[in-house]
């Protein structure tokens, strides 16, 4: 049973009052703010200090309906939050009230917006009758909730937190209009409104279940003093999470990709912490194995540094809360979790992950002693989703890693990548996934395949008779095999591409041998036709004969009957940052066969 509050028979009978909540319930209670995190939250604070606070112009709403551009209004809206959040720890380190005035300037621009929802989520949330614009709230008509509406309302929370004693001095008006608000846009509706992104009409919960839902209760465990109230949210809350585990595979593994499980098994984890407070401990899943699944997934998924295998929509580079991980560690009695707190304590910079307002409050008093020495797990497979990892060698930093991707194409932020290779040398990338460019409204419509980092031709995959995959849960890959003594995994891709690819049999094998990945594609097709292998890289390539100086300086030698050419593809300045080059690379690899086996070698 994956409906992990139900199997614990957990009730919001337990439940304590705001005035009860503690933090670190069986623990010590929050220490003092380290100097280099305070010191870190005052220097991005002092930004904040002069200059104007950013306007968000009803037009620039009104540009997704018209255009599809999302930033123009998105980029001001979260600045104002981070101003919040910076500003409110640095005052909670300093005590010296040289930002509250401040404070208060951002919180009232805050208060003052029609809606919390970004005019993204427009039509996600509630019937309006074209989203150009907020739909009106009040007179009965209730606010909707969306990820960054949460996100918001724990934004107050942490200022209510660190410096709502402050602002009480300043005037009581302040924290009476951010109770009010929160009320009026949060708690109401929440108590009143089944949203979709709930679970509770059918079908699987993306990130948005556990991303609102723990920044709801983050609010909740804080500042809803009604118990009625309290406690219904409460029983909401565990209701809608297991509405998302339902749907996980046994493996926990997250569709989504590394970079969103930062909201996704990381915000359930969080709701898991805040629920575990709430109830003095009375409310406790950590036991369950499937949660320490979902957790240690990200560890799987690490390359070196701060980067990770990018599936899906994923940047390639993330940075996590050391905090967070080390709680996980912790509760979830995981050696991995623990060990990679300490890692990532490199590259924590405070605070992070400004939408998950529970993670920051609770990072900020926490210290965890990084490490120099970084090691990887050097085997995985994650059955449910078809996804390989295998490491040449622990120390991250050397050595070869490659991973190879099943599962089908309709997953949550999918691309068309079945059978996609990622390959890492020394931290560094060989054969790459670009990823997602800067969200548009295209990016969630019907034409979201009609984007090249999208399609698989841009994936390091197969093109069979100049037919890519297609997207859709029926599209996927059959027969897979992974044998963890060869360090390898097969995949039946046939059914990944339409009719009109004329295959009757696609494997291809990806195995790890000491320093040296092989990459074996057995073709069976119903006519002679072309056969495309192409793969991603960041470098172009140098041939010699049927050999290729690629990325790293690593060798890629391929089949003598496949004939080489080169894609040059100039990235957008939204991706030029992510790789650290303005273009990138296709190597195409192509040969007209019925029947063959095609054997490819990096090293």
């Amino acid at each position: 049973m994956k409906r992990l509050f139900a199997k614990n028979k957990c009730s919001a009978d337990s439940v304590l009052s705001a005035s009860e909540f503690k933090f670190t319930c069986d623990g010590e209670p929050l220490g003092e703010i380290p100097k280099d995190k305070g010191e870190c939250a005052v220097r991005h604070a002092e930004k904040y200090l002069e200059g104007v606070i950013p306007v968000l112009p009803a037009s620039d709403f009104m540009r997704f309906v018209r255009d599809g551009n999302r930033m123009i209004f998105e980029r001001p809206y979260h600045d104002r939050r981070k101003a919040l959040v910076f500003m409110s720890l640095a005052e909670a380190y300093e005590r010296m009230g040289r930002f509250t005035d401040r404070i208060i300037d951002y919180l009232f621009a805050v208060f003052e917006e029609s809606t919390w929802v970004i005019p993204a989520h427009q039509s996600n949330i509630r019937n309006v009758t074209d989203g150009l614009l907020p739909p009106i709230a009040g007179d009965g008509a209730l606010h909707g909730i969306d990820l960054f509406a949460a996100t918001t309302a724990a934004t107050l929370t942490t200022v209510y937190l660190c410096v709502g004693d402050e602002l009480d001095k300043v005037s009581p008006v302040i924290i009476k209009r951010l109770r009010y608000e929160i009320e009026k846009r949060i708690f109401i509706p929440y108590s009143q409104i089944t949203f979709g992104w709930s679970g509770e009409f059918g079908g699987a919960p993306s990130n948005w279940n556990p991303w609102i839902i723990s920044n709801v209760l983050y609010t909740a465990a804080i500042l809803e003093e009604d118990m009625d109230r309290r406690r219904a949210i409460v029983s909401r809350s565990m209701r809608y999470l297991d509405n998302y585990t339902a749907f996980l595979g046994d493996d926990g593994g997250c569709d989504e990709g590394p970079s969103y499980w930062s909201s996704a098994a990381a915000s359930y984890f969080d709701a898991a912490e805040i629920l575990y407070g709430m109830s003095g401990g009375k409310i406790d899943i950590f036991k369950e194995p499937l949660l320490r699944d979902m957790c240690e997934y990200e560890v799987k998924l690490y390359v070196d540094g701060i980067t990770f295998l990018n599936f899906a929509d994923c940047p390639p580079h993330i940075r996590l809360c050391s905090s967070m991980l080390n709680r996980m560690g912790k509760r979830l009695s995981s050696p991995a979790l623990k060990s990679f707190s300490h890692v990532m304590a490199r590259h924590h910079r405070a605070p992070i992950e400004n939408s998950h307002g529970y993670r920051v409050y609770r990072g900020f008093f926490d210290f965890v002693e990084p490490t120099d020495e970084s090691e990887g797990i050097t085997d995985a497979y994650l059955p449910d989703l078809k996804i390989m990892v295998a490491r040449e060698n622990p120390k991250t930093d050397t050595g070869m890693l490659v991973a190879v991707k099943g599962g089908d194409n309709g997953e949550h932020h999918n691309h068309n990548d079945l059978g996609s290779v990622s390959l890492y040398y020394g931290g560094k990338p060989v054969f790459m996934d670009n990823g997602a460019g800067e969200y548009t409204k295209k990016t969630f419509s019907s034409e979201r395949y009609t984007l090249w980092y999208m399609q698989s031709r841009y994936h390091n995959t197969l093109t069979v008779n100049g037919v890519a995959q297609t997207d859709g849960r029926q599209f996927r890959t059959t027969d897979e095999v992974y044998d963890r003594d060869a360090r390898s995994l097969t995949l039946q891709l046939r059914e990944a591409y339409g009719s009109e690819a004329g295959i009757k049999s696609l494997k291809r094998t990806v195995g790890l041998n000491g320093g040296t990945v092989t990459i074996t594609d057995e073709v069976s097709l119903c006519e002679m036709s072309e056969v495309e292998i192409h793969f991603l890289t960041p470098e172009a390539p140098t041939f010699s004969g049927n050999r290729a100086l690629v990325a790293q300086g690593r060798v890629l030698t391929f089949d003598e009957r496949l004939t080489p050419s080169v894609e040059k593809i100039e990235l957008d300045p939204s991706l030029v940052g992510r790789w650290g080059t303005p273009e990138i690379y296709m190597i195409r690899l192509k040969a007209t066969v019925k029947e063959a086996t095609f054997v490819l070698t990096v090293e």
